[in-house]
């Protein structure tokens, strides 16, 4: 498996391979899915390479370029969590921490539901959705601040 590593197309390749696609969705008591820290390769790193960690994209959420709508704000940009851990069965790279709280990481996802593609489309939806909402809420922030400010110099 270590071949899908960082592949681009992995949520396709899982979903049209049905073999991959069992592998995903199988666990037992000596078979079982988890999330393992990546290591640099030693030419990639400075110095001996020990304590580095590789950071990808996550392969669920990850909302390449061609895909973000015109309207977004994010038009024309990649949007996507990076993850420095993988599954240690699948080599595919999935963020583990949730994307709202109570909610369930990427990595909990793939391995749970059936119809990856779908979960995949939602994924990135939910992904955007929050980031615009951040980016909004910080916006917001930027404006109170700018008028507290105003309002202090007029007191003065």
């Amino acid at each position: 498996m270590a071949g899908l590593r960082g592949r681009r197309c992995a949520v396709k390749q899982f979903t049209t391979h049905a073999v991959l696609n069992r592998l995903r969705l199988y666990s037992s008591n000596t078979l079982q899915h988890k999330s393992v820290l990546m290591k640099a390769e030693a030419s990639a790193t400075s110095g001996n390479g020990e304590g580095t960690t590789k950071r990808c994209h996550c392969r669920l959420c990850f909302v390449p370029a061609y895909l973000v709508p015109r309207t977004s704000t994010y038009h024309g940009r990649s949007v996507g969590r990076s993850s420095s851990y993988m599954c240690n069965l699948c080599g595919v790279v999935l963020c583990c921490e949730p994307l709202k709280q109570g909610g369930k990481s990427c990595h909990d996802l793939w391995h749970e539901r059936r119809d990856l593609a779908a979960l995949a489309s939602t994924s990135r939806k939910h992904l955007l959705h929050h980031r615009e909402n951040e980016d909004e809420d910080a916006k917001r922030r930027k404006e109170n601040a700018k008028k507290a400010r105003l309002v202090r110099s007029t007191n003065s």
